[in-house]
């Protein structure tokens, strides 16, 4: 809901949505008294707002709203980070309030609320100063962290999840060139196979026992790990003893995991950290290194999205080796990498509120950068995964160029050969029919070594290399699928993108499957139009643009596949496998019944999957 609105500026904001008896002008008068005494405790700290928003509607408002309805510029939000919090004026607050409330809505359904949040955040800020004043002795902070390292290694299922990462490094030693970087762990697994921040995080977290939490004066439900953390970082840094038990606990971590020896001792040699530091942040910032990641990621044909990350990070990883071999004392291969995960996980914990003091900044800051641009590639747009839904279609279709008075999207609401030849469900003839199923991870691997068809005289192809773009490129199949002169037919809309489905036909129609697909991935404005309608439909949008979202390279939970009539033949046009399958024989008028048959036989084939949906392109019926 929150997304479809943001997709119309002009659409109404969401409001907190209860009826009373009174005009916006009277609630927000027997509102102003509580709300001024809320913006005092929490001085406009618009997190705290944000919670109070949640109390009175409940609902978390996404940020990009909350800053629309206290009219917040959206570069005060990118800008916004933990030591530079965003903050409204108590004018600013009454507005958003204002706004979200309904004509109907009384005072008197929020005042207790408001009153509420503000005690509740004038106890953590009291409580925050108890905190901060308090400080732990050495002899406490070395008994915490032997009982850190107690409680991780008595920790069964922490211990089956280390040895399943030691059998991946066992496996990769045993079948791979171990030199190779392209087929290091961190690589073909990704780089959190070596969180070990993470590993300890939810070890920090239970800790402290109910009466310890009290002394840390955290309040009930408050998190553990960042206060821990803070005070025992000073101790950590200062106190020798302290520090070995830290690094000898990472270690530890590290050998169970990938079977590489890690010397404590050498994770505290400050020699080898400043050099090892020093070494990758110089190499990676070379221009020539820089040059050579932005062609990986734009080269298509090195692969998809994924294949072409594992490039980057795998350059990334030869960097950390390098950066090993360079040492009086060198490491060999993937040494390196272990040791600078290690070096990661200690910073993480000791200086989590400020990355510029660790003595490895330098080198944390080149990696981010160069990851950054595997972002910017590829997940910036952030294309949102749509839904097999006709009038989704429909709509991105017609702001496309698909002209919707010639051929729309059907629904496929039955495989029955019967209802499959009833013109009531989809007019004749259909131009393609689209197939929407669950996207797992043995079906990626299998269509991209799948076998396919054709000599380069078979339908209009492309591959798929944005993720979550299947439904765009299921819809570009489908449209040049169309017979040419309808293809002419598009209608002009106020959409910027009116003609832009047989401009990209025609413009890429020379071109190869990657080709085509570059250019996909080069178009900016493409992907706001396909996620304005993603956003329409019952897609849980909202978890793929959480934080994070962008760590997996398709989160997209289905995917579109288009069945295409072309020379006699049926065929499959999937952007994940490398070119068009034939899948029997058929002709314009059996399109629908031979798709739905071949279709039938997958699903007959995995009776336990039965999440398939299918939507026709056809003629309008006159």
């Amino acid at each position: 809901f929150f997304f479809a609105n943001l997709a119309s500026p002009q659409a109404k904001m969401p409001s907190f949505g209860k009826k009373g008896g009174n005009t916006i002008e009277d609630t927000m008068a027997g509102l102003e008294a509580p709300l001024s005494m809320f913006h005092a405790a929490c001085e406009g700290d618009l997190q705290d707002v944000a919670v109070l928003f949640k109390v009175m509607s409940g609902q978390m408002l996404p940020p990009h709203m909350l800053c629309q309805f206290m009219g917040v510029a959206p570069e005060q939000l990118e800008k916004a980070s933990r030591e530079n919090p965003i903050k409204v004026t108590a004018a600013q607050l009454m507005g958003g309030v204002a706004a979200a409330l309904d004509e109907n809505d009384s005072a008197a359904m929020y005042i207790d609320k408001i009153r509420t949040c503000a005690a509740d955040v004038n106890e953590r800020k009291e409580m925050e100063k108890l905190r901060n004043a308090m400080t732990l002795d050495a002899s406490t902070a070395a008994s915490l962290e032997a009982r850190l390292l107690k409680s991780m290694q008595d920790d069964a299922e922490l211990i089956a999840h280390l040895t399943e990462i030691k059998e991946v490094h066992d496996t990769w030693r045993q079948e791979c060139d171990v030199t190779d970087a392209v087929r290091f762990p961190t690589v073909v697994v990704g780089p959190q196979i070596l969180s070990f921040d993470g590993m300890s995080r939810a070890h920090h977290e239970r800790l402290l026992t109910e009466t310890e939490r009290q002394l840390f004066f955290l309040r009930e439900g408050e998190s553990t790990v960042d206060v821990l953390r803070e005070k025992l970082a000073p101790l950590r840094r200062s106190e020798p003893l302290i520090a070995l038990a830290q690094r000898e606990r990472i270690a530890w971590l590290a050998t169970l995991a990938t079977g590489t020896q890690v010397s404590a001792v050498s994770l505290g040699n400050t020699d080898w950290v400043a050099e090892v530091d020093s070494n990758i942040a110089r190499d990676i910032s070379t221009d020539a290194f820089q040059a050579n990641i932005d062609r990986v990621l734009k080269d298509v044909t090195l692969g998809s999205s994924p294949e072409r990350i594992d490039l980057v990070e795998s350059e990334i990883a030869k960097a950390v080796v390098r950066a090993g071999e360079a040492l009086a004392s060198p490491m060999k291969d993937y040494e390196s990498v272990v040791y600078h995960a290690c070096l990661r996980a200690l910073t993480e914990e000791l200086f989590s509120h400020d990355i510029k003091s660790s003595p490895i900044s330098a080198s944390l800051k080149a990696v981010k950068t160069t990851r950054r641009k595997i972002g910017d590639r590829f997940f910036r747009k952030n294309w949102l995964p749509m839904e097999s839904n006709p009038d989704i279609f429909n709509q991105l279709g017609q702001q496309l160029g698909l002209p919707t008075a010639q051929a729309q999207f059907y629904e496929v609401w039955s495989l029955d050969a019967e209802m499959l030849a009833c013109a009531e469900m989809v007019p004749s003839p259909a131009y393609a029919v689209l197939v929407c199923f669950p996207l797992t991870a043995e079906y990626r691997k299998a269509a991209g070594i799948a076998a396919v068809s054709g000599d380069g005289t078979g339908p209009y192809f492309m591959r798929q290399t944005v993720p979550n773009a299947c439904g765009t490129v299921a819809l570009v199949h489908a449209f040049a699928a169309l017979p040419l002169e309808m293809q002419q037919l598009a209608v002009k809309t106020d959409s910027p993108h009116s003609d832009w489905l047989g401009s990209f036909v025609a413009k890429t129609q020379a071109q190869d499957a990657m080709q085509r697909a570059a250019a996909l991935e080069d178009d900016e404005a493409l992907s706001a139009s396909h996620n304005t309608m993603a956003a329409q439909g019952d897609t849980n949008v909202e978890a793929f643009q959480a934080p994070g979202a962008a760590d997996n390279e398709y989160k997209a939970v289905m995917h579109f596949v288009a069945y295409v009539h072309h020379g006699g033949v049926l065929y499959e046009l999937d952007g994940l496998k490398r070119g068009p399958v034939a899948r029997g024989n058929t002709t314009p008028c059996r399109l629908l019944q031979d798709s739905a048959l071949w279709v039938s036989k997958v699903v007959e084939a995995d009776p336990d999957e039965r999440r398939v949906a299918l939507i026709a392109l056809a003629k309008v019926a006159s």
